[in-house]
């Protein structure tokens, strides 16, 4: 089987997840990576807000809640601030931050003001 027919598969499969269960945060996770992976951004964005909007303080749905933003170079606050928390708990959810415009660059929520 090839990836496009996977992910395919899969997408459907999490589809239909999310219509018999609307709040399947994992389904939603899940689903949103994969349309990232397709580069199906406004969609992963779509699903990724309704995972982030019941599990915020979830670093899987902040993590990919911000990169479907930045993905589509919406570097939001909100893209921001899901970042930042990922970031702060997850080592590999860093990678995102990296790219952040260096004018914007996000401090840790941890960091003392500029003085």
């Amino acid at each position: 089987m090839s990836r496009t027919n996977a992910c395919a598969s899969w997408t459907k499969y999490l589809r239909s997840l999310v219509k018999s269960d609307p709040k399947h945060v994992l389904a939603l996770d899940n689903l949103a990576i994969i349309l990232c992976s397709l580069k199906r951004y406004p969609e992963a964005e779509a699903v990724a807000t309704q995972a982030y909007k019941m599990r915020p303080f979830s670093y899987k749905a902040s993590y990919v809640f911000g990169s479907a933003l930045v993905s589509q170079g919406k570097w939001t606050p909100d893209a921001k601030q899901a970042l930042r928390y990922a970031s702060e708990r997850h080592p590999e959810a860093k990678e995102p931050l990296a790219k952040w415009p260096a004018a914007e660059a996000p401090r840790s929520a941890h960091a003392s003001p500029a003085n």
